[in-house]
């Protein structure tokens, strides 16, 4: 299992020259990826993790330019948020200053308050999706200039229903956990996807690991998981570089 990290983007910690240092060290370390999420509003009475988010994107492409190897990812980007042209021009934009290393993670969003700020509802949300990644595709196709991974950057899907977990195996490349999803979850998640998939031996399984869960890696593992990041945004506690650095090396591939 590849084994990437959250890139600091929530919170204190998430200045610049920490995404910079974790970026390049999580590199050095031999890590597979680094991550972002998006959040538009925080959510009272929530995670610190949601208290304050930057946007997902500009930190990947603040990243890029001080790192080489390393994938950049977002996990995930809510598409009832943007227009699908929009979407693709940016995600086609990260992918060339990066040299095409962007995973594209999407989802469907679920905090009513975000809804109601872009005025958007949650109305139709899974025949929106089939009809947004397909737009996605689409214009990747027509617009230039085009992602430099061809025909597009890998499209993976967040979402734990049983729509969405299908619709990440008809329409994507793979599928993201979020932070609370259980060993169960995970086993059935990956038992879904497959099977709607025409390709299901070329699937990514993507798990997201707060603190609280890195004990659980070799089981996700053992379960099919293809990947995994720490992400550190999801601590219980406001997270330090100091956690980072031990954390990084702690569980840095071998």
């Amino acid at each position: 299992m590849k084994i990437g990290f959250g890139l600091p983007v929530s919170g204190a910690w998430a200045t610049p020259g920490n995404m910079v240092r974790v970026a390049q060290r999580a590199e050095e370390l031999g890590y597979e990826s680094v991550w972002t999420f998006q959040r538009l509003l925080a959510q009272p009475d929530g995670p610190i993790a949601y208290d304050s988010v930057h946007d997902p994107l500009v930190p990947l492409a603040f990243v890029a330019g001080a790192t080489h190897r390393i994938r950049l990812g977002v996990a995930v980007w809510n598409m009832p948020f943007i227009s699908p042209v929009v979407l693709a021009k940016q995600l086609s934009s990260v992918d060339i200053v990066c040299g095409g290393r962007l995973d594209a993670g999407l989802g469907n969003g679920w905090q009513e308050a975000e809804f109601e700020a872009v005025g958007t509802t949650r109305h139709g949300l899974g025949k929106r999706a089939d009809a947004f990644i397909g737009a996605l595709k689409h214009y990747w196709a027509v617009q230039d200039p085009k992602p430099v991974q061809r025909p597009h950057p890998p499209l993976l899907l967040g979402g734990g229903s049983p729509a969405a977990l299908s619709r990440a195996g008809r329409l994507c490349d793979g599928w993201i956990s979020s932070s609370s999803h259980t060993l169960e979850d995970l086993a059935e998640a990956i038992r879904v996807v497959k099977a709607a998939s025409p390709r299901p031996d070329r699937l990514r399984f993507i798990a997201r690991v707060p603190p609280r869960a890195i004990g659980r890696l070799d089981q996700m593992a053992e379960l099919g998981m293809t990947e995994a990041f720490i992400d550190l945004n999801f601590s219980e506690t406001p997270p330090t570089m100091d956690d980072a650095e031990r954390i990084l090396e702690t569980y840095a591939p071998r």
